[in-house]
């Protein structure tokens, strides 16, 4: 059974968290969602927009991922269900969450790190927790369980409306300060390792029993079931022309760099094969899958997926410790 972040959880050293006393950022509030497919009508954001989303009691939820990047935390409620999304920008990695601790609403900002990751902070207690997992780690409140919603999928707002027409759209307004962060810290999340290096103040939050297998820095996607985490290079992936098939649990996998937003993704198949030409990702079975939806005889649907996340090397190794890593 795949073990989530043991180090943290069970070790925590409370003496390597690096907290931001006077933060210039804050997290965002909100008490009212948009239609994307109204916002992208009304120029509220562009097509080719990075966006980020997850999907909670059947609607989809769209961040503008440049704000993720400012606002670290974004917290707010639907229809009477409270939710929360966490985002690392120097993981490049987010999760969404239940901030329900006891009956009570929690309010979380993104003030700290540890192990180089966002550790979440609670207005109430001041307890840590742990962004991508959800426990808290330390303070009153450790051993608490958030109950979690899944991770944060990357996609552009065209794409996300063409897979989720009743997307909705979470709207925020940077002023020029905020925006001149949100680019530079956003900048860090999507450059290449070799442009990457990490602020000595983040190394020092860092476990000395880190895995070294693979440079820290690198990206790829992580992906992860009941029983397995299996880490694919970025790199390996582009080897392979952007699409190949593995085996995870006795089921194949495809998995892939979209060509027109260059994220990795993974899907389950019947297939034996993928190739792109173009957008499209033909399959062996005749399906091709194209924008995030995946076309058959019978039409056209979401593809099955596991758990993913384009993440660097470093936090999926110390999420999922001993973790495989695809060589193929």
């Amino acid at each position: 059974m795949v073990s989530l972040n043991p180090l943290a959880t069970s070790e925590f050293k409370v003496d390597r968290v690096l907290v931001f006393d006077q933060p210039s950022w804050s997290p965002l509030y909100v008490k009212r969602t948009f239609s994307l497919a109204h916002a992208l009508e009304a120029e509220m954001i562009a097509p080719d927009a990075r966006v980020m989303y997850f999907e909670l009691n059947g609607t989809v939820f769209v961040f503008q991922t440049l704000h993720l990047a400012f606002h670290h935390v974004v917290q707010g409620d639907f229809n009477g269900q409270p939710w929360m999304v966490s985002f690392c920008v120097v993981c490049n990695a987010g999760a969404a969450f239940n901030p329900l601790v006891n009956g009570m609403v929690y309010h979380f900002a993104g003030n700290a790190m540890y192990n180089a990751m966002t550790l979440l902070v609670d207005d109430e207690t001041k307890s840590f927790w742990n962004h991508l997992t959800g426990e808290c780690l330390h303070g009153t409140l450790k051993g608490a369980q958030l109950e979690g919603y899944g991770v944060l999928s990357p996609a552009t707002a065209k794409e996300a409306l063409e897979t989720y027409p009743d997307a909705q759209l979470i709207f925020s307004q940077l002023n020029k300060r905020e925006l001149i962060e949100a680019e530079a810290d956003y900048r860090f999340a999507i450059s290449e390792p070799k442009d990457a290096v990490l602020s000595d103040m983040f190394i020092k939050t860092l476990d000395v029993r880190e895995d070294t297998r693979l440079p820290r820095l690198d990206m790829g996607l992580g992906v992860w079931t009941g029983e397995t985490a299996r880490y694919y290079p970025y790199t390996r992936l582009n080897v392979h022309n952007n699409a190949l098939i593995d085996v995870i649990d006795g089921r194949r996998l495809v998995v892939y760099v979209d060509p027109v937003n260059a994220n990795p993704g993974a899907f389950y198949t019947d297939a034996y094969r993928a190739t792109w030409r173009g957008t499209d990702l033909n399959l062996g079975t005749g399906d091709m899958y194209r924008g995030g939806l995946l076309h058959t005889a019978t039409g056209a649907d979401a593809p099955e997926r596991p758990k993913q996340m384009f993440v660097r090397w470093y936090a999926f190794a110390f999420t999922f410790p001993g973790c495989d890593i695809f060589a193929g």
